[in-house]
């Protein structure tokens, strides 16, 4: 049910059950924005277990000033709940009887720490559609800590599957991935040849695969993307599937280039293993890169220092040739699992906007191989420099 105040221009509302076990700290409270879009942002308020109050400032499609007001429910590390826009008040007068309120959209918040967090909507008005976008944090609440709860790591690990395009068997190639710690699906396929370089042309390009937690009734929100992070381009789609509570794996499935592509997946059943713990320390090194385009193959470079620091140097069909053409960091904050965190991005382009992602290493018969994927169209597999 929901209350309008009288006096005053707030609008509060008195939040239905909550789905699942709330469990965010109070910390999370506090103003998030996107600082590529500074000029709207949410501010966010834990109210009691399992409620949030989420007013977000944005603006219309002709610009003018909207002030969306969220019914928060809070389930794990989300909050979902329905965005209501509030009109017809004038300043001074502020008449109850000319307040009109009505549903927006479904708005979802998902925190991956207590800075970063990524923003879902999903509005029936085709002014606003459906999208996404990442959040950071840009005030903490005085006095008032966070510290995020403890995460269901039942799905967590190594995962392997096979991609289908067109409902053709014969078209089937290996994907690999991971389940990270919050139940996200970062992966990559792996094609009969090394991932594309910035000069690659052929008929099939290899596509980065993330998604978002499994949400209870067992559906799946993804993305696929072709890996071009190396021209600079970012070319996907949604990717969504399913994978119902209680089975090992999971389904998705996207159109790319108008083609039509099927991801089967489960937990790995092969003779590699994820190296962990792991911190940048371990990874300090110089990772080689195999790349390749229409005139043949070709090497890029990865760089990595003990405290974190990374560069990228392409293949020699880069322009300009040499140097560090992608620079960022790899962290391990969830080292003690095997996961790595990324950051990269081109410095001639900074800020711009980064590619950030996970990763994780493997050791088997074969030795060591370090795989990246993330937004943006990236993805790589590494070697160290033999």
């Amino acid at each position: 049910m929901r209350y309008l105040f009288q006096a005053g221009t707030l609008v509060s509302f008195l939040l239905l059950a909550t789905l699942g076990q709330a469990a965010l700290p109070g910390g999370i409270s506090g103003h998030w924005y996107n600082p590529e879009q500074s000029g709207h942002g949410l501010t966010i308020t834990l109210a009691r277990p399992g409620f949030a109050a989420i007013i977000w400032h944005v603006y219309d499609d002709e610009g003018n000033p909207l002030t969306l007001n969220i019914e928060g429910r809070i389930s794990g590390r989300s909050i979902t709940g329905t965005a209501y826009a509030a009109r017809g008040m004038e300043f001074g007068s502020f008449d109850p009887a000319a307040l009109e309120v009505s549903v927006w959209g479904e708005v979802d918040l998902e925190f991956d720490s207590c800075v970063q967090a990524t923003l879902h909507w999903d509005s029936p008005d085709p002014a606003f559609g459906s999208g996404s976008m990442p959040l950071e944090r840009l005030a903490f609440t005085h006095g008032v800590d966070c510290n995020l709860p403890p995460i269901d790591q039942s799905a967590f690990g190594r995962y392997g599957g096979e991609v289908i395009e067109g409902d053709d068997p014969e078209t089937a190639v290996a994907f690999t991935g991971i389940v990270d710690l919050e139940g996200r699906l970062w992966g990559i396929e792996r094609l009969r040849y090394p991932i594309p370089s910035p000069m690659w042309a052929g008929g099939r390009v290899h596509h980065v695969v993330r998604t978002e937690p499994a949400r209870e009734d067992g559906s799946l929100r993804g993305r696929a993307d072709l890996v071009f992070w190396t021209l600079g381009g970012r070319e996907g789609s949604d990717a969504p599937g399913s994978w119902p509570e209680g089975e090992p794996g999971g389904e998705l499935s996207w159109q790319s280039r108008d083609r039509d592509f099927d991801l089967s997946f489960s937990p790995a059943n092969d003779d590699r293993t994820l190296v962990a713990p792991i911190d940048t320390a371990a990874l300090a090194g110089r990772w080689a890169v195999p790349m390749q385009n229409q005139f043949g193959e070709a090497t890029a470079w990865l760089e990595i220092e003990a405290g974190g620091r990374a560069c990228i140097e392409m293949s020699p069909w880069y322009e300009p040739p040499g140097g560090c053409h992608f620079e960022g960091r790899i962290d391990a904050p969830d080292g003690e699992h095997g996961l790595i965190d990324f950051e990269f991005h081109r410095p001639e382009e900074s800020p711009g906007t980064p590619h950030r992602g996970r990763g994780w290493l493997t050791d088997g018969p074969d030795g060591l191989e370090l795989i990246l994927t993330g937004d943006g169209s990236f993805g790589l597999m590494a070697y160290p420099e033999s």
